[in-house]
């Protein structure tokens, strides 16, 4: 059911959210504040589901349309749409974390493939991990 909302009340609602970079999402909107500045919480259900399959936060400058509609409608909405941030073909395929014996250390240790560490950041981030846990040419 769709009730009026005042300045009084925080946006609670089941809607239809369509962003400015063209992507139309559809769930449970309400607001909430992080780090003392307002933001809009979309829930994602789709279909039946109890929990949601996504959470993601907006500024309300992002936002083009709010168009407020009943849990049914915004839930079959919600099973045609893909609310992750990223997609499977985004992602490199890494290589799991391997455990190690050290035989000058007690127990065992993991190690970070360089496959994980790959990317802009590799480079800073695998000589942060050999500061923190030792390089493995020493």
């Amino acid at each position: 059911m769709i009730t009026d909302q005042t300045s009084d009340t925080a946006f609670d609602e089941w809607v239809i959210l369509e962003l400015m970079g063209h992507r139309r999402l559809a769930g449970h909107l309400r607001e909430q504040e992080i780090a003392g500045e307002g933001f809009l919480r979309l829930d994602v259900y789709p279909g039946p589901s109890e929990e949601p399959i996504a959470t993601q936060f907006y500024r309300p400058g992002a936002v083009y349309c709010i168009t407020p509609t009943t849990e049914r409608i915004a839930r079959q909405v919600a099973e045609g749409t893909d609310p992750g941030p990223v997609q499977r073909w985004e992602l490199r395929e890494l290589e799991p974390a391997t455990r190690v014996d050290d035989e000058d250390d007690e127990g065992s240790d993991w190690r970070v493939s360089d496959a994980v560490v790959a990317g802009p950041l590799g480079e800073s981030l695998s000589g942060a991990l050999a500061d923190e846990y030792g390089d493995e040419d020493d």
